[in-house]
C-alpha cells in the first residue's frame, strides 16, 4: 500500500478478479505474470517491460502512473 503495508499477499485463483485504487497501491509484485491481465481505467497494460523471467514488478503512483521498480 502506500503507506507501506501489504495490502495482499498469496495465491489467486484462475478466474479472479481483484481492484485496488490507485490511491492506495504503491508497489506491485506479480508472479507468474504470464498468466495476469492487469488493467488501468478498463485497458490492459504492456507489462513486457516491468518483467524479468516470470516476475512482474513496478510502482505506481496516486494517478495511477506506473514504472518500473528501482532496486
Amino acid at each position: 500500500g502506500a503507506d507501506g503495508q501489504v495490502i495482499e499477499h498469496g495465491v489467486v485463483e484462475a478466474g479472479s478478479v481483484r481492484n485496488y485504487p490507485a490511491a492506495a497501491v504503491a508497489r506491485v509484485t506479480i508472479g507468474n505474470a504470464h498468466s495476469v491481465l492487469v488493467l488501468r481505467n478498463g485497458e490492459p497494460l504492456d507489462m513486457q517491460a516491468f518483467q524479468k523471467a516470470n516476475m512482474t514488478r513496478f510502482t505506481l503512483s496516486s494517478d495511477g502512473s506506473f514504472a518500473p521498480v528501482r532496486d
